[in-house]
């Protein structure tokens, strides 16, 4: 009950707040506009040049970055949320990149600096604070509410304190003394780059979206010159919004998302059929909903029991939920579908290996991965979606990397599309496969290493 009244009185911060930001609304709704642009190639390529001209400035190698930090590391802070597990994940993987050659941490904003701040935490008394409010509305399903309260009252309430927000920061930045300050963050960038701004110290923001309307929130007006925003444009709309802020080219690079080293790695794929007890004569369907997603995994485990004259074996991901676990144990599958719960695991990308489909929820992080292990997949659109994940849906089905389910009384069409149509389903691997080579590990190393100040560790 406190949770809903939290959320309640936060949504009325919309009608008492006065600085209502024309100039941001007005970007906004012009990137409301945006349209996919079905030639995505094109868009990586013009990409990609400006990245060869740019080409002598991030020269450095890994081992003579190396070199420079053996003396003495570098100490950078990791900016994230727990606000949905995608920035604790790219926080996780920026370590594993940055922390042979820094001395890298990472904190909640929401818990640390913004606390509080947090208007959430204030009318719930502490019992609650904007990670909170922001799963729990997933978990209940309640989406449109989502959209609502972050296209309209988050950034109205988080703007109108920004001036605290960037005392508060450059305070944390003071007493902490990092070289760095890297975000992994959406909203409240602009304070925290002229936090590190008056810190003197580089600052860096690695996009998790393709749809960058809270990442860029108010970021037009940004002065910080040793900045640097890192994005993943395979979505037309991601030029276009950056060039509505007037983010500098120089200030952009198209270096992907963050993605776990595990991804990377060769798989064995009989070893990892045999550690979970996959038949190795069945079609894989892999169901991965995120912790917010039990009962719609549970939906759609439940429609392809029920499917006749199907042969294939079910990975449903439960992550922690013991509910899940015992309804999917009273399900009574049809002679040819068996199934699988798949608890907590840091072994998805063996998972996806060995997988010939992947059902998932719309967010970039799934897709992401999928994309890079050349995973077909069915993105389900069966109830709405935030606002910010239509990009996603886009990307996956002008480049034909899979299919959106509606409807679930289309499941079992387009599930058989993938099983028994083999040109169909070379065709979607064959898209996958075209896909841009991930280049984050090593570019972010570089990006790193010759933002700091010449002389400091920028090697020629």
């Amino acid at each position: 009950m406190q949770r809903l009244w939290g959320i309640f009185l936060y949504a009325v911060l919309a009608f008492t707040v006065h600085n209502h930001l024309y100039a941001e609304r007005l970007l906004l709704s012009k990137d409301c506009n945006l349209t996919y642009n079905h030639n995505v190639e094109d868009t990586i390529s013009r990409h990609n040049t400006h990245d060869a001209q740019k080409s002598a400035i991030y020269t450095t190698s890994v081992n003579q970055i190396h070199q420079v930090h053996q003396a003495k590391k570098k100490k950078i802070v990791l900016v994230m949320c727990k606000g949905g597990y995608g920035h604790v994940a790219a926080c996780q993987t920026l370590t594993e990149c940055l922390s042979p050659y820094y001395d890298v941490s990472t904190i909640d904003f929401i818990d640390t600096i913004y606390n509080s701040l947090d208007p959430v935490r204030t009318i719930t008394f502490g019992k609650a604070n904007g990670n909170d409010m922001y799963n729990g509305l997933l978990q209940s399903g309640w989406i449109r509410l989502s959209n609502w309260v972050y296209r309209n009252v988050a950034p109205t309430a988080i703007l109108s304190s920004k001036k605290k927000i960037e005392k508060r920061t450059f305070a944390f930045l003071e007493k902490e003394k990092p070289d760095m300050l890297i975000s992994a963050l959406p909203i409240f960038n602009l304070p925290m780059s002229n936090a590190a701004k008056k810190s003197g110290i580089p600052f860096i923001l690695v996009t998790l979206d393709s749809d960058l309307t809270n990442w860029l929130l108010n970021l037009h007006k940004i002065s910080h010159q040793n900045f640097v925003i890192t994005i993943n444009n395979t979505w037309q709309g991601t030029e276009q919004q950056l060039k509505n802020r007037g983010i500098k080219p120089e200030n952009i690079k198209n270096i992907g998302f963050p993605r776990r080293k595990d991804f990377l790695a060769k798989k064995n794929l009989s070893e990892i059929r045999k550690q979970w007890n996959i038949p190795d004569n069945k079609f894989v369907i892999m169901i991965m909903m995120g912790g917010t997603g039990s009962n719609v995994a549970y939906k759609y485990a439940k429609k392809i029991a029920q499917m006749k004259n199907l042969t294939t074996h079910v990975l449903v991901c439960v992550g922690r939920s013991t509910q899940l676990i015992k309804k999917l144990n009273k399900l009574k599958p049809e002679p040819g579908v068996s199934l699988s719960a798949i608890p907590f695991t840091k072994q998805i990308s063996d998972l996806m290996a060995v997988s010939n489909l992947l059902i998932t929820k719309t967010g970039p992080g799934s897709i992401d991965e999928a994309i890079h292990m050349q995973l077909p997949m069915l993105l389900d659109k069966t109830n709405q979606i935030l606002f910010w994940e239509r990009a996603n849906v886009d990307l996956v089905k002008h480049q034909h990397y899979g299919d959106v389910v509606k409807s679930f009384s289309d499941l079992e069409r387009l599930i058989n599309k993938y099983v028994t149509d083999a040109t169909y389903y070379a065709t979607v691997k064959n898209n996958l496969k075209k896909h841009t080579p991930y280049i984050f590990d090593r570019e972010i190393v570089k990006l790193v290493a010759n933002m700091f100040p010449i002389g400091q560790t920028q090697v020629k």
